[in-house]
């Protein structure tokens, strides 16, 4: 019989139960708990959950197990579903280890189902059950809940504000092999011959014990290659490996990088080690076999010293790294460019930043270029090499280009972080596209008096758009502009696209985001800092003067400046959901006049309980 609307006890279907007890005594069956929906009233929006089903391990075989669980969970969801539209029940299975629930096994019955897309635009339902399935995890369903809220509805503008769909999620890459990077843990291949090789994988969950992950189904077939490569070489050799206990051994860490335009690893090997010569014989031995075992699979050979102790895989400090054998950057295509064209490269060394899913996170590369309006200028913060922020410049330079309109391109962008070798990255990136896009010299063909001018004491023109100092013309050039109106200042062409060794609030001071009408941000994990934030939210100040230098409002006060007064886009790439929640509350409730135009969830991990998620401010 269906529950009254007075009943304050669910009702709770048996069917699914039946498989369970059948399996599993009485006493071994976990508890089953009803709990109200937060925000619902009283006998709606319950949920059910059922907790842990075992507590100890003798039990038949695993997979049969599980099975039984998964049957008569199913079960139970089904027939929950029958009584749900009139109480508006949820069935949410709780306790089971992720790992031993791998399906994540979850029935939502409430608000419309979320909108899955491919990169390609079509529903991930035309793909089979398991592409439409690594998007049903926790973090999306929380970000689908967030964005429909009514205290964010009524600061979304746009078409999709009333239809449901303004929360879009999107595969962007193949559910298999997606993984183009790893680092990887080592251990030693056997407790009893400490010279046995190593063993290279991943920690169990919850203790440091290694497992061996051979033909991991999300790793480059490449990585997969070289992992089983090293554990080979390190047999041949005898490697030893570090052990976290006694804090003997050699070998600690392993990082594969994937080259995918040419299908290469670089590979770092990080070793127990202070100088690179502590890690001598055992490393050359080891690089010579690997060399020997399969030449054509490596790009390059690095060496990363770490002696200290934690967790921490890499040590901060830049001489720890030492290359051994190959060229010293991966080289990849900037996303939208032609490779036939030779269109730009972007450039990455082992002491950079680079995503796991790089092919999917040019799908998020696109979006942001659409997003940026044409002849913008754009600063971007937290760039890392830059790969955002030249895929917009590219991008807008070819509409130019076909359209023969200038103005499409952007007008300069300015990119910063503080990792010192991102700027060699960016740098390079820059020479490698057309003058037209860049506005730049191709390097091969830059005069070489420059640094004979230098020696002779003469100052040639300087790089960089963060220098203070500048010439009574240009000052009268933008007084005479009207300060925002008009032709505006046109700065060196060097200027034009420049990049920033610097904190994002550090940039943000220093005047990186002074004339831009667009910025950027790619925070890490814990969001945006507090100097970044306390900018955004300053209200627009139509008496501060136009200034794409910080020296043309060098008469204001420091703390009257608004640093990001002539920015109308915002676009905002969080990998921490939470993050990005905190940091949207502050924005459109801060007075600053931000809204919400778009925001796109991208499964850029599939298997993974996280999102990227792509949010456009307007104002």
């Amino acid at each position: 019989m269906y529950p009254s609307q007075q009943q304050q006890e669910p009702f709770f279907p048996v069917v699914g139960l039946l498989n369970i007890f059948f399996v599993f005594p009485a006493s071994q069956l976990g508890r089953v708990q009803a709990e109200p929906t937060q925000g619902s009233a009283a006998g709606s929006g319950t949920i059910i959950t059922i907790g842990p089903i075992w507590t100890h391990p003798p039990l038949p075989s695993k997979e049969k197990v599980m099975r039984r669980i998964t049957r008569g969970v199913f079960d139970l969801a089904v027939a929950a579903s029958i009584v749900a539209p009139a109480r508006g029940l949820s069935l949410r299975p709780r306790g089971f280890g992720r790992r031993d629930f791998r399906d994540g096994l979850s029935h939502q019955l409430g608000p419309p189902p979320i909108t899955i897309t491919t990169a390609t635009g079509r529903p991930a339902t035309r793909l089979g059950v398991r592409k439409s399935r690594v998007a049903e995890v926790d973090v999306v369903e929380s970000a689908r809940l967030y964005f429909s809220s009514s205290s964010v509805r009524k600061h979304i503008v746009g078409d999709r504000r009333r239809d449901g769909s303004f929360f879009r999620v999107v595969i962007p890459s193949e559910i298999r092999g997606w993984r183009s990077q790893a680092k990887l843990a080592v251990s030693p291949a056997s407790t009893w011959n400490r010279s046995s090789g190593c063993k290279i994988g991943l920690y169990r969950r919850g203790s440091h014990e290694v497992v061996p992950i051979p033909d991991c189904a999300a790793h480059h077939p490449a990585i997969n290659r070289a992992v089983d490569a090293v554990m080979r070489a390190t047999t041949k050799v005898r490697t030893p490996a570090y052990q976290e206990i006694t804090g003997e051994g050699l070998l600690r860490y392993v990082q594969c990088q994937v080259e995918l335009t040419t299908g290469k690893v670089c590979l770092t090997l990080v070793m127990n080690a202070e100088k690179f010569k502590d890690a001598q014989p055992h490393l050359s031995y080891l690089v010579k076999e690997l060399k020997r075992r399969d030449p054509k699979l490596w790009h390059s050979i690095w060496c990363h010293c770490n002696d200290s102790g934690g967790n921490a895989i890499f040590a901060r400090d830049v001489s720890r790294w030492h290359q051994t054998d190959g060229p010293p950057y991966v080289r990849e295509n900037i996303p939208g460019s032609d490779p036939n064209e030779k269109e730009g490269l972007l450039y990455f060394s082992p002491l950079v930043f680079r995503q796991a899913n790089l092919m999917g996170f040019h799908e998020i590369a696109r979006e942001v270029c659409e997003a940026i309006p044409g002849g913008s200028k754009v600063c971007e913060l937290y760039a890392g090499v830059g790969l955002l922020g030249l895929s917009a410049l590219l991008h807008h330079g070819k509409l130019a280009g076909a359209n023969g309109d200038g103005r499409l391109g952007l007008g300069f962008l300015r990119c910063s972080d503080e990792n010192p070798s991102n700027v060699k990255c960016f740098e390079r990136a820059v020479a490698s596209m057309p003058k037209h896009i860049t506005g730049r010299t191709p390097r091969s063909f830059q005069k070489k008096g420059n640094k004979n001018q230098r020696r002779r004491g003469k100052k040639g023109p300087k790089g960089g758009g963060g220098g203070d100092e500048i010439s009574l013309g240009d000052l009268m050039a933008s007084i005479e502009s009207g300060g925002g109106g008009g032709d505006r200042y046109e700065s060196n062409p060097k200027d034009r696209v420049t990049y920033m060794q610097a904190s994002a609030s550090s940039a943000l001071h220093r005047g990186q985001a002074l004339g831009a009408d667009v910025i950027i941000v790619d925070p890490p994990r814990k969001g945006l800092d507090d100097g970044v934030l306390d900018q955004l939210c300053r209200p627009v100040n139509p008496d501060q003067m136009y200034a794409e230098r910080p020296g043309l409002i060098s008469g204001l006060p420091r703390h009257a400046v608004n640093y990001a007064n002539d920015a109308r886009t915002l676009i905002y790439v969080s990998c921490g959901f939470d993050a990005l929640a905190r940091d949207t509350d502050r924005l459109v409730g801060s007075g600053a006049g931000w809204k919400l135009e778009s925001a796109t969830g991208y499964v850029l991990f599939p298997g993974s309980n996280h999102v990227e998620t792509v949010v456009v401010f307007r104002r």
